[in-house]
């Protein structure tokens, strides 16, 4: 069995050297690497990569790749040893920024690694997953990416990382019987030393069992123990960031069983659906003392909630003939009620639980929170109103407007972090609507609108317009507004996104991308250049600008919150030869990150 993938593995493979890469930044310096494929077998094959930078040291990097009919398991790995340009905490830039010697000591060259495991695999009814990365510093996504050019969807946002995850589990399922068993744990990438949460394990159960057309009989349930982790990060500078410890030092066990009684009906023209039952959850805590500025009120607190959900819609459509085509358009009103009793939960701790963002499509979910440390009272009605119009002939769709609002029978009083004041806007009061339009097959808008009735003005403004003939000529323009909210923990946003790819001629293409942040009058992330492509090589020259959030940022020696940022500029050169099979790139990753819709694009006319 051949390996797949963007080497052309499916094709007959032989062991060689793949093309090499020179690159260029004005903080590290001139590097060089030259990749080498290993074919070991049919089914698995490896990649070695030595590399200089002249500014950091060399360096290794090494993934390998094992495929059966059962299972797929990707190992990726990376070191550079002895930085000469970072401590573990800082770059020198910033160490002889905030004092140097005198204030830090010497400056010793740390070495920097990572490791990622992938895996997925299936052995009868057990299905296994793996997802599991670690780095040695918070800055390596910031400073080195990756070699491999790896997908950051499931570990870590490679915009703007904050944690990176990991996860491993297996899954049974035998009829009406689903069964996970997990373990889930986070390292901090951003520059706030507080504690986070592992499942170790998790152990979730469902159970389904239908009876007659319409009505299902489920019961879920799960179990989790919480581990309370941080690290020591800022220990060797002998400074501390002297955040409060929101978590006041607690850690142990959550039992959670729901069972309940749901019913679906489905027609041409609609549909009503429904569910009701009760949740039981109870908690075994323990604390530690050392981080606690208050006792632990209970240590066996326990928290029982019923709910009732009704959901229905229908569905209005016709047929019209305008401007030489045939169009279809649909009327979809809907209507949802949500009843959750009150439990105060002030007792119970936060190990997985955070807000739901706003939309038009978080109007009508069951739940205000995301875990289960919280419940939402409700008495609330959602009313929601969408419109479609698609093409009769392909039913490709042209354009979209949802409109919707929840109408409440008595205020929320089910807080995040304690019970809701009059005084804070609930979700409730929110207008949400979104509409989407397309042009043609190359021009696409798509925006969103909330609206804040207790505050009489909009809440959040966000639209994107695109222009793409295929993947090497496209444009995008972005802009979004947001109001801060004390409800939901969100910091006011006003920033605007320009990004471009443009052949100038048959092998030169222009690439640009500028992200701005209007509030703060600021280039959060840009670039501009050029890029050379024909049939022996090909090569990219881009001027970068970038605010970084470096993971040292004590207010104790950075003085304020803005300054914590540090905005780098450089010049980023890459040269490869074709012909030797593909590779990853630091440049390559830039243009993903700041060219919507770019993966890979053929830079041709």
């Amino acid at each position: 069995m051949a390996l797949g993938g963007d080497r052309g593995l499916t094709r007959a493979r032989q062991s060689g050297f793949l093309r090499p890469s020179v690159g260029y930044d004005d903080e590290e310096g001139s590097s060089f690497g030259v990749p080498y494929y290993w074919n070991i077998a049919a089914n698995i094959d490896a990649t070695l990569k030595p590399k200089l930078v002249s500014n950091r040291g060399a360096g290794f990097a090494a993934e390998g790749r094992w495929l059966t009919s059962r299972q797929f398991t990707q190992l990726q790995a990376g070191l550079l040893s002895d930085d000469k340009i970072y401590n573990g905490v800082m770059s020198r830039r910033r160490y002889d920024k905030f004092g140097g010697a005198d204030r830090f000591g010497a400056f010793v060259p740390a070495s920097r690694w990572y490791v990622n495991l992938r895996h997925s695999g299936a052995l009868g009814r057990f299905r296994t997953h793996a997802d599991y990365s670690r780095l040695s510093d918070r800055d390596y996504l910031r400073d080195l990416d990756t070699d491999f050019g790896r997908s950051y969807a499931d570990s870590f946002d490679a915009l703007d990382p904050s944690d990176l995850q990991g996860l491993l589990e297996i899954r049974y399922q035998h009829h009406g019987l689903s069964a996970r068993l997990w373990h889930q744990s986070f390292q901090r990438l951003d520059q706030l030393a507080l504690p986070t949460y592992s499942r170790s394990p998790q152990l979730d159960l469902d159970y389904k069992r239908a009876i007659g057309a319409n009505w299902q009989l489920r019961t879920l349930g799960s179990w989790a123990r919480f581990e309370r982790t941080q690290d020591d990060f800022f220990a060797p500078l002998g400074v501390s960031q002297q955040q409060p410890d929101l978590t006041q030092g607690i850690y142990g066990e959550r039992l959670h069983v729901q069972p309940e009684l749901s019913y679906l009906k489905r027609w041409p023209g609609g549909y009503v659906s429904g569910a009701g039952g009760f949740m039981h959850t109870a908690y075994a805590l323990k604390q530690d003392l050392r981080s606690a500025q208050s006792t632990l009120v209970e240590t066996a607190p326990t928290r029982n909630v019923g709910f009732l959900n009704v959901d229905a819609g229908l569905y209005f459509d016709r047929y019209f003939q305008s401007v030489g085509k045939r169009w279809l358009q649909t009327l979809e009103p809907r209507i949802f009620y949500l009843r959750q009793s009150y439990a105060d939960q002030s007792t119970l701790p936060l190990f997985d639980s955070t807000n739901v963002s706003l939309g038009y499509s978080q109007l009508f979910q069951k739940k205000r929170f995301v875990g289960l440390d919280r419940v939402g009272d409700a008495n609330q009605i959602t009313l929601g109103l969408s419109s479609r119009l698609l093409s009769a002939e392909n039913g490709r769709e042209y354009l979209s407007y949802s409109l919707g609002k929840i109408a409440y029978v008595r205020n929320p009083r089910v807080g995040l972090r304690g019970n809701l004041r009059s005084s804070q806007t609930a979700p409730t009061a929110i207008i949400a609507s979104e509409f989407n339009v397309r042009f043609g097959s190359r021009w696409q808008l798509d925006s969103h609108q909330l609206w804040s009735q207790r505050a009489a003005q909009w809440q959040e403004l966000g639209a994107a317009l695109h222009y793409r003939v295929n993947q090497g000529r496209m444009v995008t323009l972005g802009a979004r507004k947001r109001l801060a909210s004390a409800a939901f923990f969100d910091e006011a946003v006003e920033q605007i996104e320009i990004s471009t790819i443009w052949p100038a001629s048959r092998r030169v293409s222009l690439l640009a991308h500028w992200h701005y942040d209007v509030q703060r009058s600021r280039t959060v992330e840009g670039f501009v250049g050029v890029q050379y492509d024909d049939c022996c090589v090909r090569g990219r020259l881009l001027f970068t600008q970038a605010l970084h959030s470096s993971a040292f940022v004590p207010l104790r020696v950075a003085g304020s919150a803005d300054h914590s940022l540090q905005t780098n500029r450089g010049l980023a050169l890459e040269v490869t030869l074709k012909g030797l099979g593909g590779f990853g790139s630091n440049i390559e990753a830039m243009l993903r990150r700041g060219v919507r819709g770019y993966d890979n694009a053929k830079m041709r006319p």
